[in-house]
């Protein structure tokens, strides 16, 4: 039997890219919400913190200036972060 070692680093991109993805196969399920949306309603359809929303954006999340976010966009970005 072969042993696998991961680093905490390794086991974090792990588990946060299973999250991302968990998200998007949630999102295809459920009604569809406006195309352009505020903080607070990204943060309800992403399901995640204001933390969480801001680390995304820093981490390129596309937004329309700073209060509006398309969801096609957001969906997109989010595909491709887990890929």
């Amino acid at each position: 039997m072969n042993l696998i070692v991961l680093t905490e680093q390794q086991i974090r991109e792990i588990a946060e890219a299973a999250a991302i993805a968990a998200v998007v196969r949630m999102r295809e399920d459920e009604p569809t919400p406006p195309r352009l949306m505020t903080r607070a309603e990204l943060r309800e359809y992403l399901r995640c913190s204001e933390s969480t929303l801001a680390r995304r954006i820093a981490e390129g999340m596309p937004s329309r200036g700073s209060r509006l976010f398309d969801k096609e966009e957001v969906d997109q970005w989010m595909r491709r972060c887990v890929k």
